[in-house]
């Protein structure tokens, strides 16, 4: 297809190309910046193309499989190749019952026919019942055809296991056997600890996993990125984050090398929501400042007097009706915002790049903030769930919010806040 004498393709992936989760967009340059007032930021492709279609992390599993199946059907020959083999596969269909009209019928006009879905019935109907189990028992049997130009290898096994010939299995299992005692384990080189449990999953004879190696297969990280790229070797197969984001991953030099890069999103989300959860009760409730007196009463003679005169200045305030201001609205952004709106809290989000799937499933009762400042003014809580690259760093120190908030307890958060920055929610 001539893809210059369309303006703009938009193809769904699914099932055709790959797996869900992917969308392939071809739009002409001069359309580029068009977009409508209050068209989401996910639909501007301008901010797409501005961002080398990395505006928000990008499927990478999706991606790696619709580029294997882009190299298959090349080796087809491509659509036209691929189609060829369709009409043929259908028309050893339809030969077949336009052959047997005293049995079956199609009822379709050649013309329309597709090449798809092929519908036939009986024209005995009493037989349905017997044909259906007939076919049902012949499903997995020696009638099963093989594919067009290839022998079908799975059922010649199957019959030499039915006649109890062990040959082929004996001969299968020694060349296994044979080939991994000759090749070389796939090396893993693991970057920052990762748990034991995740480790596990890579089966001991393939792979063997690292903590130094100058030409792994794959790389798996946490926090610390891999080293150069040009300091490994050929070997280089895939790299793989164990959390969320790619941003501490050269995706860019690894995609020009063809090497994919994955990560798990949302892994740790409900563990980053229950921290995020303490921090607010701990900062609403003095316990850092509590703590501190309850170690200097270890000395104290007279405990419940300075119990009762002391812990009145750690009473704190309760959550409820107190507002948390959400920056950053994925899967993190949208458990903490759900579970402060369950704690009674009211809840601010701002995220100009939020994705159709995020916003599904942010509740309906969090309020949109159009900008980082009106967070930071209205919030008496600010957490921020954003990956770290350049654009986002220093995200939170654009204003400081206003001191003369409506409420009492918020002027206190709030001087709490200046002095000690580090550790807001």
């Amino acid at each position: 297809m001539d893809v210059s004498k369309f303006g703009l393709i938009y193809a769904g992936a699914q099932k055709n190309v790959g797996p869900a989760g992917i969308t392939i967009v071809i739009v002409r340059d001069d359309l580029i910046g068009q977009a409508a007032k209050g068209t989401p930021s996910v639909m501007d492709y301008k901010a797409q193309a501005d961002a080398d279609s990395m505006l928000n992390t990008p499927p990478t599993y999706s991606i790696y499989i619709a580029g294997l199946v882009f190299k298959w059907l090349k080796q087809q020959g491509g659509l036209a190749g691929d189609r060829e083999k369709n009409i043929e596969k259908a028309k050893l269909l339809y030969d077949f019952l336009d052959s047997s009209s005293r049995s079956s019928r199609n009822p379709v006009a050649k013309e329309d026919r597709s090449r798809m879905n092929v519908p036939f019935t009986l024209k005995d109907s009493s037989l349905d019942e017997a044909f259906l189990k007939g076919a049902a028992a012949k499903r997995h049997g020696a009638t099963e055809r093989p594919p067009l130009g290839r022998r079908h290898a799975r059922l010649d096994l199957q019959r030499h296991a039915a006649r109890g010939r062990a040959a082929p299995r004996r001969l299968h299992e020694g060349l296994r056997e044979r080939s991994m005692v000759k090749a070389k384990k796939c090396e893993v080189l693991v970057i920052n600890n990762i748990a034991q449990v995740g480790l596990k999953r890579f089966p001991a004879e393939r792979y063997a996993v690292v903590k130094e190696s100058k030409d792994p297969w794959a790389i798996l990280v946490r926090l610390a990125g891999p080293a150069p790229v040009h300091e490994f070797g050929p070997s280089l197969r895939a790299v793989g984050r164990a959390g969320a984001g790619v941003n501490n991953i050269p995706v860019a030099v690894l995609s020009k090398r063809g090497i994919p890069v994955f990560n798990a999103p949302g892994a740790n989300a409900n563990a980053v929501k229950e921290l995020v959860l303490a921090g607010m009760l701990i900062a609403a409730r003095n316990l850092g400042p509590a703590l501190e007196f309850v170690r200097q009463t270890e000395k104290t003679t007279n405990l419940d007097k300075t119990v009762e005169d002391g812990k009145k200045q750690f009473a704190g305030f309760e959550l409820p009706g107190h507002t948390l201001g959400v920056i950053g609205l994925g899967k993190i952004g949208s458990l903490v915002a759900d579970a402060a709106i369950r704690l009674g809290m009211n809840v601010l989000g701002y995220d100009p790049h939020i994705t159709v799937e995020a916003a599904w499933s942010l509740p309906s009762q969090v309020k949109r903030a159009t900008s980082v400042d009106e967070i930071l003014k209205a919030s008496h809580f600010v957490t921020l769930h954003v990956p770290l690259v350049e654009k986002t760093r220093h995200l939170d120190q654009r204003e400081e919010p206003r001191a003369d908030a409506p409420r009492r307890g918020a002027a206190q958060l709030l001087a709490r806040r200046r002095r000690r920055r580090r550790r807001r929610c």
